[in-house]
Order: C-alpha cells, then structure tokens, then sequence
C-alpha cells in the first residue's frame, strides 16, 4: 500500500506511474485508492483478469464537469474507469482497455442516486466503482464485467454505521 501527501509532496499521475509503469514490467494493478484531505492511499497487486495489464490510463480531474466529460472521452477511447476517488472536489481515476462492455457514470445525492442505480441495474450494469464526496456519490456502473456479472448487489442506506446490516 502506497500513501502519499498529494498536493504537498507528489503528484497523483506520479505515485501511479511508479507503481504501474510499463518498463517495470509491471502486471500490478490500482486496486483501490482513497483520497482524503491532502492524503492519498492506493493498493497495488497483481491481477490475474489483467496480466499482462492492459491499456490503462490515469488522471487526476479538478471537477464533478471534469470527471464527467472524462469519462465520456475514455469511453471514447475504449477504456473503462476501473478504479474512481473524490475529495474536495478532486477525482481520481484509474481506467483499462476490456473492463466491460458498456459502462455509465452515475451520481447524486442519496435518493436521486438510488434511483439511477436501480435504472441501471435492470438495464444490466453493476456496480464496479463508486466514491462520495461530500453530499454528491458517484457510483461507475458496468455491463459485461468479469467477476461481476451474476452477482447480487444491493444499495443499503443508513444514518450510522451502528444500524449497517444487511438483514432487511
């Protein structure tokens, strides 16, 4: 696990790049990242879905607009976003060639969110990333995933983690 200072020390395309660059031959892949305030923590690993790692692409959007439009381009490219991070407004997002057929960003508030989610999920897609920041969730959602495909998913929401279960 690699933990950096973003914004005091390094630059988010710059931790990335050391832990996924291509003349390393490295099959490692950003399995999860967190952004929290001025912190940055990503887990690296092998992936046997994606060895060797495919195309991927890393960037760091200044805004929700960013996100939004980059993930319209990538989709564009014929990349996914595989991995997604917020703070403040700030986003990270980790992408790769084959995730999926299809793939829709989705984000709101809680209720607007849920039923974006819902829409999507009868259309087929799963969720493979999500990330809040603030009152705003984001949530990357795909059809065609491997290793998620088939699998139940489902939204729970509560006001403290002393009422989180899944009993319904």
């Amino acid at each position: 696990m690699a933990e950096q200072n973003i914004l005091k020390t390094t630059l988010y395309g710059d931790i990335l790049s050391s832990h996924l660059n291509v003349k390393n031959s490295s099959d490692s892949m950003l399995i999860s990242q967190t952004m929290c305030g001025d912190y940055f923590s990503a887990i690296f690993a092998p992936h046997k879905r994606f060895t060797p790692r495919p195309t991927s692409q890393w960037w760091r959007v200044q805004s929700h607009e960013g996100v939004v439009k980059y993930h319209e381009r990538l989709r564009g490219e014929g990349l996914a976003i595989y991995s997604l991070t917020a703070w403040g407004g700030r986003f990270g997002v980790f992408s790769v060639a084959g995730f999926g057929t299809e793939q829709v960003l989705a984000w709101g508030g809680a209720d607007s969110l849920s039923q974006q989610l819902q829409m999507n999920f009868a259309a087929g897609y799963r969720v493979t990333s999500c990330c809040a920041d603030g009152p705003m969730f984001y949530c990357v959602m795909t059809k065609g995933a491997e290793g998620f495909e088939g699998k139940a998913q489902m939204i729970i929401r509560r006001n403290s983690w002393a009422t989180v279960s899944t009993k319904q």
